[in-house]
């Protein structure tokens, strides 16, 4: 757990830099930015991987390493778990500035996926105050974050 986003990442660098020699044992690193609206669902994204037995791009092609499909296939099968919460919506690009290190070090990212459209009415505003969470859309986001760790965590293979 740790914060400092808006203040050059302090608090992220802080942390990954307290466990670097622990990296290698998560399984996924979360960040939750876009407020507690309802959940809609969870993007992910991989850090690239080579692809066994995959041939070279052509010359002009893109030439980034392909995600392993199967992990990707994987991470929809966990998102959809969560469906009966409203949030079973997968979606690519997950993660954030906060979890951008973990990422390069190969771990996945996550962020929820919200319905969005009154956060940024007081995001970041004097307005910002914990009177403005929906009970409902709150609790459903602990549901969601709670089954989606315990299956991370419960994982027999990493993704």
């Amino acid at each position: 757990w740790f914060t400092n986003e808006e203040n050059g990442l302090r608090g992220a660098k802080a942390f990954f830099e307290a466990h670097r020699d622990r990296v290698k044992d998560c399984v996924g690193a979360y960040e939750n930015d876009g407020g507690l609206e309802p959940p809609a669902g969870v993007d992910w994204s991989f850090a690239p991987s080579e692809r066994r037995g995959a041939s070279r791009p052509a010359a002009g092609a893109d030439s980034r390493p392909a995600v392993d499909p199967t992990r990707v296939a994987r991470a929809r099968a966990i998102t959809a778990l969560l469906e009966p919460l409203g949030a079973g919506a997968f979606g690519e690009g997950g993660g954030g500035a906060d979890i951008g290190a973990f990422l390069a070090a190969g771990v996945p990212t996550l962020s929820p996926r919200t319905r969005g459209g009154r956060y940024f009415e007081w995001h970041h505003t004097e307005g910002d105050t914990v009177d403005k969470i929906d009970r409902d859309a709150f609790a459903r986001h602990v549901a969601a974050q709670a089954a989606l760790f315990y299956v991370l965590a419960d994982l027999r293979e990493r993704l």
